[in-house]
């Protein structure tokens, strides 16, 4: 059953990507991807042994359309999915599909209206202005020194508080205007939450706004995630905890980057939460249940830098650290982590590279490591670890 899943779910992308590129002389359809495998290594101090893998790195393939329909005004298209490069299977990036999900575009599906004048108006399945996914996720995603790249430890979303991809999501992003963008996204019902009731669905609201000045960029952003309640969810839904009432989850971004020099980027980024599900590498649903009214207090914060030594080799470090809390009926029970990451980087040329990239992450009350190991029996949760990636990247 899954195997013909993912045979009719390949051959209907096929037959969409050979369709618009015949479509080719009315609008602009461009079709590009990333393929990028490594070797994983992972040494979690609660586990004896070391972990060795190959591992798929994000890859995906995707398709942009374009058609001007005046000299003011286009219309646009985004459609991306994943694949493991690993295995070749598509991947399912969805965010908690419901049970049986055939979603094809997990990555993003937007039909999206632009002029020059007022700015670009996206329907469909997308990341907030305030995430880190493309194509309107400035908020988080331009404060990563590694893009997103390499694993939850390296990437920014792992330690802050990354907003959901969403379905039935509208998005406005302003023409930039003296050096100021903004933006503001609304999800009419995340992923697998399309109830005939709003107030049974999760919902989700995100704004955005940047401000660039020569080699100064700032961003600040902030998302509530509003969280539905219905006393008989679908038996389908990803959502376990819609049957609780649960308070709603906020969170609050200010960054900035500083091009030092042609070869040295600095970055900064601070965050607040409050009653966030997860972040930090500590999730509240698994650790204490889905039926948990509160979500976790706290502030992340980062430090990082880019430096090019040479036209083809880029190095990449940064620090991040949260502190947070999360409250119950009886306590108030607080952890602290903190990831250190480094890359090297190797061009081949512009869209190919090979890369070694190393973290080390430490965690103190709920994520200490004994902590954890007795409250799930495994190591499967501990944040205390160092991870290496081993790899190559080919972009077209």
């Amino acid at each position: 059953m899954h195997s013909t899943t993912r045979i009719t779910r390949t051959a209907l992308f096929l037959a969409i990507a050979g369709a618009l590129a015949s479509a080719a002389q009315a609008a602009d359809v461009q079709l590009y991807g990333r393929v990028e495998t490594a070797l994983f290594f992972q040494k979690v101090e609660s586990e004896d042994n070391a972990k060795l893998q190959m591992e798929n790195g994000a890859s995906r393939i995707g398709l942009t359309i374009n058609e001007a329909l005046t000299d003011d005004l286009s219309m646009r298209g985004y459609l991306e999915t994943g694949f493991g490069s690993d295995d070749g299977t598509l991947s399912n990036t969805s965010g908690g599909a419901p049970t049986g999900s055939t979603m094809l575009f997990d990555r993003r599906a937007i039909l999206a209206v632009k002029s020059k004048t007022w700015g670009e108006l996206g329907f469909g399945r997308m990341g907030t202005v305030r995430s880190t996914m493309a194509p309107y996720g400035w908020g988080l995603g331009s404060l990563d020194p590694f893009e997103t790249a390499y694993s939850v430890d390296c990437s920014i979303s792992g330690m802050f508080g990354n907003d959901a991809r969403g379905n039935n999501s509208i998005t406005w992003m302003s023409p930039k205007a003296a050096g100021f963008q903004g933006g503001i996204t609304y999800s009419l019902a995340t992923t697998g939450q399309e109830a005939d009731e709003t107030g049974k669905n999760n919902r989700q609201l995100a704004l955005m706004l940047s401000y660039t000045n020569g080699p100064l960029m700032i961003v600040t952003g902030a998302t509530e995630q509003r969280f539905g309640y219905d006393e008989n969810p679908s038996a389908t839904d990803p959502d376990k905890g819609k049957k609780y009432d649960r308070e709603n989850a906020r969170a609050y971004t200010l960054g900035a980057t500083y091009q030092l020099t042609d070869s040295v980027k600095l970055f900064a980024a601070y965050q607040y939460h409050d009653d966030w599900r997860m972040v930090g590498g500590w999730n509240v649903d698994r650790w204490y249940g889905s039926a948990a009214r509160h979500g976790i207090d706290g502030s992340t914060y980062l430090l990082g830098a880019q430096f090019w030594p040479t036209a083809s080799i880029r190095l990449i470090g940064d620090v991040i650290y949260f502190d947070g809390s999360h409250k119950t009926e009886d306590e108030k029970i607080t952890a602290e982590r903190t990831v250190v990451n480094g890359a090297f980087e190797y061009y081949f040329s512009k869209t190919a590279k090979a890369y070694v990239a190393l973290s080390y992450s430490t965690g103190s009350g709920a994520l200490d490591s004994d902590r954890t190991f007795a409250h799930f029996g495994s190591s499967a949760n501990d944040v205390n670890r160092w991870t290496g990636h081993i790899g190559l990247q080919k972009r077209f």
